[in-house]
Order: C-alpha cells, then sequence, then structure tokens
C-alpha cells in the first residue's frame, strides 16, 4: 500500500521495517527459481547472480522464496525478530494492537 507515494505496511512506512530477503551467495546456484516465483520483483540477476534488488517489495512476513530455494540459500529475519521491528515502529508512530475503550 502507499500513502502519499510511500510504501506502508499497516502505516508504517515500508522502508523502516527490515523484512527482507538475505542471499548467501556462496550457497547461491543462482538457479532462478525465487527470481521465477516472487511476484513483486524483489530479485534480479546481476552478472548472473541472484541479487536482492527491491527489499522494499517484499511482502512483510513472507517467506515464499526462501521456501523454493532448493539450496536454502535464502533466509529472512526470524518471526521475532519481525515482532520488535514491528513493535519499535508502532510505538515510534503511536500504533498500538490493542485498542482502548476510553469512554
Amino acid at each position: 500500500m502507499t500513502k502519499h507515494g510511500i510504501q506502508t505496511y499497516v502505516g508504517i512506512p515500508r522502508n523502516e521495517i527490515a523484512w527482507f530477503p538475505t542471499i548467501n551467495l556462496e550457497q547461491c546456484d543462482s538457479c532462478g527459481d525465487c527470481v521465477r516465483h516472487c511476484k513483486h520483483d524483489v530479485f534480479t540477476v546481476v552478472n548472473g547472480k541472484t541479487v536482492v534488488a527491491k527489499p522494499e517489495n517484499c511482502v512483510v512476513g513472507c517467506k515464499a522464496c526462501g521456501w523454493v530455494c532448493p539450496v536454502g540459500a535464502i533466509t529472512y529475519p526470524s518471526k521475532d525478530q519481525l515482532r520488535e521491528m514491528l513493535k519499535q515502529a508502532r510505538a515510534k508512530y503511536g500504533f498500538s494492537l490493542i485498542q482502548v475503550d476510553k469512554r
């Protein structure tokens, strides 16, 4: 989603959420499965190597490309790391998971 031309995730600027794949280039065999699988244009091939070209296009919480990698070269932050990132971003922007009824 975009807000004022800026990609957001639940109202948080997407560039402030460090959720994106990391490719172990020593392990990657550049088969291209992730490039073909990802519909969000996260990956590209440069000089025969697959790279994360547009990390902010990655859907927050999605690990599908890691699952299709036949050699396990793609990793993501842990669920705990994601929770902490979102918690900090929500606090920064004044969001809360629990809405308190102030009647």
